[in-house]
């Protein structure tokens, strides 16, 4: 069995209540093997709130991850650090799930799990939305806006 003691830190992309989306641990899955295949820990960490509608994206950046042994399960091959896709219609909605390393056989908690979730919530700032009318009658040349050139996009 593996208790869970955890620091985790929320950070958006644009200044909401602090109190407006919470991160909880969800389900734990722990799988250790002495062979490289299938092994590993995976964290469901579900964000509850009433904001929780308006996330379109999500990037996880973990900065500590210790099992009990003092070992760390951070793996860098599965941490992308890129934006994903949030999917509140998902069958499992409003959740994540952390791919980490396979904590030692002595391991009986996760002593550090810290790190920033950054969310895209577009809703929260209109001038990162931007409709092009038309864009399909203008393949194959430049889409000029007055927005995509604010923002230095060409």
């Amino acid at each position: 069995m593996i208790r869970f003691c955890t620091l985790l830190l929320v950070s958006l992309f644009v200044a909401i209540n602090a109190n407006a989306i919470q991160p909880s641990i969800g389900e734990i899955k722990d799988t250790r093997t002495t062979g490289q295949f299938f092994a590993g820990l995976e964290i469901e960490l579900k964000l509850v709130g009433d904001e929780v509608a308006d996330i379109r994206g999500i990037r996880t950046n973990l900065n500590s991850a210790v099992d009990g042994t003092g070992r760390d399960i951070i793996d860098q091959e599965k941490l992308k650090g890129e934006f994903e896709e949030f999917n509140t219609s998902s069958w499992q909605p409003n959740s994540i799930r952390l791919q980490l390393k396979n904590p030692a056989r002595k391991a009986d908690q996760i002593k550090t799990l810290s790190g920033s979730l950054e969310l895209y919530m577009p809703k929260k700032d209109p001038a990162s939305i931007v409709e092009v009318p038309n864009v399909l009658s203008q393949a194959g040349k430049e889409l000029k806006d007055k927005k995509l050139k604010a923002a230095g996009i060409s």
